[in-house]
C-alpha cells in the first residue's frame, strides 16, 4: 500500500520536474548552438533523467517504509 502511494506521488512531482527540466534544458541548449533534432534529443534526456529521479526516489521511500527500515 504505502509503495503505491509513494509511486503516485513521485509521478504526480516528476512530471512537472520532467517538463521543466525539458524546458530548461531546451532554452539553454538553443543558446549554446544546439539546432533541430539534437536539441529535442537532448532535452527530452534531461526530462527522462528528472522524471526518473523523482519517480525511483518515491519507489524507494515506498519500498523502505513497506520493509519498516524507516517511519515518517
Amino acid at each position: 500500500m504505502q509503495l503505491r502511494m509513494w509511486l503516485s506521488l513521485g509521478i504526480m512531482f516528476g512530471l512537472p520536474a520532467g517538463l521543466m527540466a525539458f524546458l530548461i534544458t531546451y532554452n539553454e541548449y538553443e543558446k549554446h548552438g544546439f539546432r533541430g533534432w539534437r536539441l529535442v534529443w537532448a532535452s527530452l534526456g534531461a526530462a527522462v533523467l528528472a522524471f526518473v529521479f523523482f519517480a525511483g526516489s518515491a519507489a524507494m521511500i515506498g519500498l523502505l517504509m513497506d520493509w519498516k527500515i524507516f517511519k515518517l
